[in-house]
């Protein structure tokens, strides 16, 4: 925040933390999203918080991993309570505001981290490769015992590699739900708050939940768990990791989820009007540019894109 402007309200600024996590806990619940627009409109100082909390999570969220470490003596604990804080009095939030464990500065202590619209390569100790979606957060922990992943937040596709040491380190991936054991293999996991998509497209993994469930995954399956349960497997749908290449493969999708997709790849309040969000569309989207994919989609269907703020678009009727 630049020294002209001024601080907003404790009141609003906590009223935009909690709208937050409300829309990442219930991103997909229309009832939500009209209530968020409806406290966005009401007063100016509404957008002012909103358009700082979205600009403040693009400028840190673009910062070098492990930023701070020499100077805070290498203390996770201590570098996330300073950032938290600087990232706090940068919108004019109490130190005390409700719900701060869950804002989105809470990701960017980890090894390896995207902002929203970034996607990342990077190439494992053993020589496996991992690549991070938009907005995503994961810790790499190799040592004797194992080559482990936490994934913290977003989504992940890994391929996996032999293991030189001897005896071979198992691979793992592990969620808030449960642990993913690769058994010679090429898949991705995707946290949705406490439910876990798993899609394998080489090998098997096995699934153990913190509730003690377990089960196998073959190639070419899909599951779904929690702490407690494990679906039955699908035949896996391979098109759904097409962000690894920037693409978003929509076949015969409806508009609200394919408006919902895109805006993980976008900064800022992203919706989809309740009046056309049952149009279907088939297309093929690029994730580098969402407003191009917004005209494509415009261009396709009866819907025209509005632009409140640069931060804020809405997918709507042509007469509204």
């Amino acid at each position: 925040m630049s020294d002209a402007e001024p601080p907003l309200s404790s009141r609003v600024a906590r009223e935009a933390a909690r709208w937050w996590l409300k829309l990442e806990e219930r991103s997909s619940n229309p009832s939500v999203h009209a209530a968020f627009e409806r406290w966005l409109s009401r007063d100016p100082q509404h957008l002012e918080a909103w358009q700082r909390l979205a600009a403040l999570d693009q400028r840190i969220s673009a910062l070098p991993p492990g930023i701070g470490e020499k100077t805070l003596d290498g203390a996770r604990r201590q570098r996330r309570m300073l950032l938290k804080t600087t990232a706090m009095v940068a919108i004019g939030l109490p130190l005390a505001a409700e719900g701060t464990r869950r804002l989105p500065w809470s990701n960017w202590l980890a090894d390896q981290r995207t902002a929203v619209g970034e996607r990342r390569e990077i190439t494992l100790a053993d020589g496996g490769r991992l690549w991070l979606n938009t907005a995503s957060a994961a810790d790499i922990e190799y040592d004797r015992r194992g080559r482990r992943l936490r994934l913290i937040a977003g989504e992940l596709v890994v391929r996996t590699a032999a293991d030189v040491e001897r005896p071979a380190r198992p691979f793992f991936v592990d969620t808030p739900s449960g642990r993913v054991e690769a058994l010679g293999t090429y898949f991705g996991v995707r946290l949705e708050g406490a439910t876990v998509d798993l899609l394998v497209l080489e090998g098997r993994v096995r699934v153990d939940t913190r509730g003690g469930a377990s089960r196998t995954i073959d190639a070419g399956q899909s599951t779904r768990f929690n702490r407690d349960e494990i679906a039955l497997p699908t035949a896996g749908d391979t098109t759904s990791i097409g962000w690894t290449q920037g693409l978003l493969y929509a076949e015969d999708w409806r508009l609200d989820r394919v408006v919902e997709e895109l805006a993980r790849y976008r900064s800022g309040w992203l919706s989809c009007d309740p009046a056309v969000a049952a149009l279907r569309i088939s297309a093929v989207l690029r994730l580098d540019d969402v407003d191009a994919a917004l005209a494509t989609i415009a261009a396709s269907l009866p819907v025209r894109v509005r632009y409140r703020t640069r931060y804020w678009a809405t997918l709507g009727t042509l007469e509204g």
